[in-house]
């Protein structure tokens, strides 16, 4: 019995290893393939993002991954350099000043077949303001606000048209829709959503499940691979919307009439993201033909004009100077005392700013204001800058260009002499060198109240992320330095989310950060006040900071806390102007003007290029100052920059033979000298910028990295970590680690 009993047992054993080996070796094969797989570099373009990893969701309401665009187009897109709209899922017409026609592409396809229709744009309306515009997410509020807003309302005509009603106040409104649907609005598949996604599951779920053939998009890529280091997009040659684009390709000159679009060679057959931590890293990939642009500036760009790597301009700047990098001020005690904030406001060094950051890109700003030197809004008459810089000498007591030597001495008398109903603040303590509270003292604005106890320091504290970059380290050590010059002290609050996480703003736990402003381009009225109303920069013009929901609550909401009411009366007058009122638009500016200087809602401190750099080694056609049929956004997908992938063409072919670029597990060496390198800058920076002052770790020179890829390894291209392991693999070994163990046991037992 116990011989029987014990064959049984050895017998469904072997079938158990047998089949969880079966498994184990077919999951193995199928990952093997893909990683197997070559994308022939000719027909490859590669994007490197200076990131640690990617997002992974490819639901447009909540879209995290890159390059979705290709996937999931906008209805439109906007060249800001240009102010042009173009089509890309939809045409438009006005049927008068207030309802703008959407008229869908009749061949407008979804990748199941399904047509795009108006029922995806009502839905993805709809959808956008129940869901998002109750979160602090709040990118819909471009859309609507009960009463104050540019959309007050959208309906369905038939199948392909959908009317938008424009609020009739709102007279500006032409410029934040092709914004709006440019940069926000992804259509959402609604046969989809509405019946195979739990309503309540519509802006978590991500949409990202190749075994049930999602992403389903309607543009002219598809998904083809995905990891958090890795994205690949796979050009779709019967994709129904080629006609457009190339009918749109030859209006912009991009191409010939009588041109074939697309063609085996172009556009790209692939297109690839890659995830590099590393900056310098990815440059050296970009020198080395590795890549084909990345988003960041090269050092030295002229150096490498015979390796074909160009920018916005063919010469200096190169980059195009499209931010303004801001002290962004969070309106709560001490910041909010007006001695402190202007003290401040003159005290930081610009000039040394501009120079450490950006490898000398960046420069300082041309007034007190801060708009970069492209901005239309420096053409007259909108742009007065003696009155602007004659103010500002009233107003502060000193001239622009700052004289920092000047300014200490002046930003010390005016904390020297702040007071509140007569009690003076601060007085100086000549051993720790600071200003200290000269007695106990509550303050408080709406939702906010602190209390600083007499002998403390007066001190402000700057928000950044857990890992700093250099250029944010060099900023710190300028502004510690300088607030120190005038007796403030700065802290630094390390956070691991400090631009997404809008609830560490809200509650208030600190004073300032560094922050990016975008000014349009466009014509002047357009530019301008949109980016002075802090409260929304993009597309406020039509609401005021004191209507303005509190920090925390339903949008559009307050992030830096800014009540001006004398600054939200000039912005309820630009609904009242003509867009062709010259004297009156100016009038408007210059109230705005004034008033940013008295109580400026952020600080500029430097201005910032678009670090966008490309290789023509493989790719040509890309968009310039010369040729700017695309925008020179960062990762090109969005605004016009989408145009960018599906415009460009193949190169000469290099005098080298071509990379294949391959899919394969990295190698040991390679993946622990990058891992090895991060890690080290990572804890260098954690543990300086928690001291005084911060030290600014110096990257691995490009010329350094070169030679690393080029002695690490042949597959430097394109690598792939290895793959994720299913949950059900862990514990099928376990499985057998235990029959194992059972056999063995039933084993001795039989030789006994």
């Amino acid at each position: 019995m116990r011989k029987h009993l014990y064959k049984i047992v050895y017998t469904i054993s072997i079938l158990l290893i047998t089949i969880s080996m079966l498994s184990v070796l077919v999951y193995l094969s199928s990952s093997s393939k893909l990683l197997a797989q070559e994308l022939p570099r000719e027909k490859t373009l590669t994007f490197i993002s200076v990131t640690s990893a990617f997002g992974d969701s490819f639901n447009p309401f909540s879209a995290s991954a890159p390059g979705i665009d290709l996937v999931l187009p906008p209805l439109f897109a906007f060249n800001f350099v240009t102010d042009t709209w173009y089509p890309i899922l939809a045409n438009w017409t006005w049927e008068n000043d207030t309802v703008l026609v959407i008229k869908i592409f009749p061949d407008a396809v979804w990748d199941d077949g399904k047509p795009v229709t108006a029922d995806d744009v009502i839905f993805t309306f709809n959808t956008s303001i129940r869901e998002r515009c109750s979160d602090i997410l709040y990118w819909c509020r471009a859309l609507y606000a009960p009463g104050n807003f540019y959309f007050v309302g959208w309906e369905k005509v038939d199948d392909k048209t959908v009317k938008l009603y424009i609020n009739s106040t709102a007279i500006r409104a032409y410029r934040a829709i092709p914004w709006v649907f440019a940069s926000w609005i992804r259509l959402a598949p609604s046969h989809i959503f509405t019946t195979q996604i739990d309503s309540t599951d519509w802006i978590k779920n991500k949409f990202n499940d190749p075994a049930r053939g999602w992403p389903v998009g309607a543009g002219p890529y598809k998904l083809k691979y995905f990891d958090p280091s890795l994205v690949i997009f796979e050009r779709k040659d019967d994709w129904w919307g080629w006609k457009y684009i190339k009918s749109l390709a030859v209006k912009l000159g991009v191409l010939k009439p009588d041109e074939p679009y697309p063609t085996d060679s172009y556009p790209p057959k692939y297109i690839v993201w890659r995830a590099q931590p590393s900056a310098d890293l990815a440059r050296a990939a970009l020198i080395a033909g590795e890549a084909d642009v990345i988003g960041t500036v090269v050092p030295g760009l002229k150096a490498y004009a015979k390796q074909g790597l160009g920018a916005w301009f063919d010469t200096s700047p190169y980059y195009n100077p499209y931010a303004a990098l801001t002290v962004f001020i969070q309106h709560i005690p001490p910041i909010t005392i007006p001695e402190v904030k202007k003290a401040v406001f003159i005290a930081i060094e610009r000039e040394a700013i501009a120079s450490a950051i950006v490898f000398g890109y960046a420069d300082v700003p041309p007034d007190p204001i801060g708009a970069p030197n492209v901005s239309v809004y420096r053409s007259p008459p909108y742009y007065d800058p003696a009155f602007i810089l004659g103010k500002f000498k009233e107003i502060y007591g000193v001239s622009w260009p700052i004289n920092h030597t000047e300014a200490v001495a002046v930003a010390k008398r005016m904390l020297e002499n702040a007071q509140i109903n007569g009690t003076k603040l601060f007085t100086w303590d000549p051993t720790l060198k600071r200003y200290v509270w000269a007695t106990d003292i509550t303050l408080s604005v709406p939702g906010y109240e602190v209390t600083f106890k007499k002998g403390d320091v007066l001190t402000l504290t700057f928000i950044t992320g857990a890992v700093p970059d250099p250029d944010t380290a060099q900023i710190l050590n300028v502004l510690k330095k300088d607030l120190g010059d005038i007796g403030i002290e700065l802290n630094i609050l390390l956070s691991p989310d400090s631009w997404n996480d809008f609830r560490i703003r809200c509650k208030g736990h600190f004073t300032t950060a560094t922050y990016f402003i975008v000014w349009t381009p466009g014509p002047p009225q357009r530019a301008w006040p949109g980016q002075l109303g802090f409260v929304d920069p993009t597309y406020n013009e039509t609401h005021t900071i004191a209507q303005a929901f509190p920090c925390g609550t339903a949008p559009p909401y307050n992030p830096g806390r800014y009540n001006n009411l004398n600054y939200s009366y000039w912005l309820q007058q630009l609904p009242n102007i003509s867009l062709t009122d010259v004297e009156g638009n100016v009038r408007v500016l210059k109230g705005l003007f004034e008033e940013f200087l008295k109580d400026p809602p952020f600080i500029t401190i430097a201005d910032v290029p678009i670090g966008v750099t490309y290789s023509t080694q493989y790719w040509v056609g890309w968009p310039t100052y010369k040729n700017p049929y695309a925008t020179p956004w960062y990762d090109f997908t969005a605004r016009s920059g989408y145009l960018t992938y599906l415009l460009l063409k193949p190169a000469a072919r290099p005098t080298t033979p071509p990379t294949t670029v391959v899919l394969t597990q990295p190698t040991t060496v390679v993946q622990t000298q990058v891992m090895t390198q991060v890690q080290t800058i990572q804890q260098t920076m954690v543990t300086t910028v928690a001291g005084a002052p911060v030290t600014y770790v110096t990257q691995v020179p490009i010329t350094q990295a070169v030679t690393q890829i080029a002695t690490q390894t042949q597959a430097v291209t394109i690598t792939s970590p290895a793959p994720t392991m299913p949950e059900w693999v862990l514990p099928t070994v376990i499985v057998l680690v235990i029959i194992i163990i059972v056999l063995g046991a039933l084993f001795l037992i039989r030789r006994r």
